[in-house]
C-alpha cells in the first residue's frame, strides 16, 4: 500500500495512487459536498433544514473544517444574510436565531449537552431541535430560511442518534472502540476506512497540514456509488463568534439555587435526588457512578434511570 507517506500538502489536487494503490482512486468530492450544504435559499415560506457532523479527537482540526465551512457560506450567500451562532448547546442556538434567511448554529463538544449516555435528559430538548424548522416558521412568518447545524464531537457514539443522524458526516481520525470502530468501516467501505487510518496516522506524527482532509459520508449516497470521499478544507481568516456556554446562558444565581436546596434537603421526597443532583454538578461521576455510590452508602439498590429522573426533578426545582 503506497500509504498517506508520500502524500501531497492537504491543499494540492488529490490524484490517483496518493492514497490507495492502483485502480483504488480516491475521490475528492468537496464540491459535491458544499453545493449539498450551500442550498439556494428556499422560496418565502419555506424552511430547509441542514446538518453536518464532525467526529474525531482532540486537535484533529474540526475547528479548521467547521471554520472553514462557515466562511465558504458567507462567501456563497452573502455576510448579511448569514447568522452564525457558537455554542455548546442547540437549546441556546435556537434561542438566538434572528429573521436572517441562513442560521448556522455551530455546537462545539455537542456530547456535553447531548450525550447518548443520558438519553433521558434529551426527550424535551429533541422535541424542540426536530421543530426547529418549524420553530423559525412561527417566529419569523413568512419569511424563507436554511437551519444549518454543524456538530463537533469526539466519539463516534457518545452523541445522540438523532443528532448524528447527519446528512454529511466529516470523520476527522479513526476510533479505539471495537464498536465505533465496526460502524465506522460500515459507513465509509474498507479502503476509505484505511484512508481515514492514514490521516489519523500522519495526525499523530504531528503533520498539522493533514488537519485540513476529512473522509466524508454523504448519507443520501451508497458508498460505492460516490458518497464517500475526501473534503479539502484551509485554513481562513474567519473566526468563529466566541462561544455562548449553556451555563452561563441558562445560569441560575448560584445563592438563591442553594437556599432552595438547604430548604428541601431534610424532605424525605428531596434528600436524596438532591444528594444526587449535587454529584452531578461538576461532572465528576457518570449517572451509572453515582447510582453505585449511593446504593453502596445506602445498602439498596438505586439505578441510573432514578438518578437520571432525580437530577432532572432538582434541575426543576431550582428553575421555577
Amino acid at each position: 500500500m503506497t500509504g498517506l507517506m508520500s502524500m501531497p500538502r492537504a491543499t494540492e489536487l488529490l490524484t490517483r495512487d496518493v492514497l490507495l494503490p492502483p485502480k483504488r482512486e480516491i475521490r475528492n468530492i468537496t464540491a459535491d459536498v458544499n453545493s449539498r450544504l450551500f442550498m439556494p435559499i428556499p422560496k418565502a415560506g419555506r424552511v430547509r433544514h441542514r446538518v453536518a457532523c464532525f467526529v474525531g479527537m482532540q486537535d484533529s482540526g474540526k475547528s479548521v473544517t467547521s471554520n472553514f465551512i462557515v466562511s465558504q457560506a458567507i462567501d456563497f450567500y452573502g455576510k448579511e444574510n448569514v447568522n452564525v451562532i457558537h455554542t455548546d448547546d442547540p437549546r441556546v442556538a435556537l434561542e438566538l436565531i434572528d429573521g436572517r434567511p441562513v442560521q448556522i448554529m455551530v455546537i462545539a463538544d455537542a456530547t456535553s449537552k447531548a450525550s447518548s449516555r443520558e438519553i433521558h435528559k434529551q426527550t424535551e430538548f429533541l422535541k424542540h431541535y426536530n421543530r426547529s424548522r418549524h420553530i423559525f416558521e412561527e417566529r419569523y412568518p413568512g419569511k424563507p430560511g436554511i437551519m444549518m447545524y454543524l456538530f463537533d464531537w469526539q466519539r463516534w457514539k457518545e452523541l445522540d442518534p438523532a443528532l448524528r443522524a447527519a446528512h454529511i458526516l466529516f470523520f476527522k481520525t479513526g476510533m479505539i472502540d471495537k464498536q465505533d470502530k465496526s460502524d465506522l468501516r460500515d459507513k465509509l467501505g474498507e479502503d476509505y476506512y484505511r484512508a481515514l487510518g492514514d490521516i489519523w496516522d500522519r495526525m499523530e506524527r504531528g503533520d498539522d497540514d493533514i488537519k485540513s482532509l476529512s473522509v466524508v459520508r454523504i448519507a443520501s449516497k451508497e458508498p460505492d456509488e460516490g458518497g464517500v470521499g475526501i473534503y479539502v478544507s484551509k485554513m481562513v481568516d474567519l473566526v468563529l463568534p466566541p462561544i455562548i456556554r449553556s451555563d452561563e446562558y441558562f445560569s441560575t444565581d448560584s445563592e438563591t439555587a442553594s437556599d432552595i436546596l438547604d430548604k428541601n434537603r431534610s424532605h424525605p421526597k428531596w434528600a436524596l435526588r438532591i444528594e444526587a443532583y449535587e454529584m452531578s454538578v461538576n461532572e465528576e461521576y457518570t449517572q451509572d457512578e453515582i447510582a453505585l455510590l449511593l446504593s453502596e452508602k445506602y445498602g439498596r439498590n438505586i439505578s441510573q434511570g432514578f438518578v437520571s429522573k432525580a437530577i432532572s426533578k432538582v434541575r426543576e426545582l431550582i428553575e421555577k
